[in-house]
């Protein structure tokens, strides 16, 4: 990741992923600008003991990931911990919207088992294929599917199902320098 990128974390919880982040940016000097938004009424400066870098990160809290505050474009990277899956299907497309053209998204699911991708899409036309592919960072397990549009100029919810995805191995390297 490029120096001075900005890192958002959805469903940041204690800020335990975020954490990892400043911890890259400290060891390796990037410099990166993080932060950690959660539905919860959260403070993880406060109350996670001896995690100085915690206060280098900026949290907001009692905001739904479906409704980020975020400018389009802002973020070089959006990471989701065990809780994007547990939003409705705007998350996805919120996650999209403040990611920068080849930006790097990461969600590590709760269960294992949980290989289904739900998402919002704008349809120019009916039709269309859109795929996706998940795959680990060390790419040992990857898995992709398509889904194709049924909507003319509209928004529609495309659910792609990854059978393929062993998912949880997506942990082995959340946040790559």
């Amino acid at each position: 990741m490029p120096n001075s990128a900005a890192v958002l974390d959805l469903a940041c919880g204690n800020g335990a992923v975020a954490l990892i982040a400043a911890r890259v940016s400290e060891e390796t000097g990037k410099g990166f600008k993080i932060y950690g938004v959660d539905s919860a009424s959260i403070d993880p400066a406060k109350f996670v003991a001896k995690e100085e870098l915690l206060k280098t990160i900026e949290f907001t809290g009692l905001t739904p990931i479906e409704l980020l505050p975020y400018q389009s474009g802002q973020f070089d990277a959006v990471v989701s911990q065990y809780g994007i899956e547990f939003a409705d299907s705007r998350a996805i497309g919120e996650a999209t919207r403040v990611l920068k053209r080849g930006g790097r998204f990461r969600a590590i699911p709760f269960a294992a088992n949980h290989k289904t991708i739900t998402a919002r899409v704008y349809s120019p036309k009916a039709g269309i294929p859109i795929k996706i592919k998940a795959e680990t960072a060390s790419s040992v397990a990857t898995g992709e599917a398509a889904a194709t549009t049924a909507v003319v100029e509209g928004w529609q919810t495309l659910t792609w199902v990854l059978a393929d995805a062993d998912l949880a191995l997506a942990a082995d390297n959340v946040m790559g320098a």
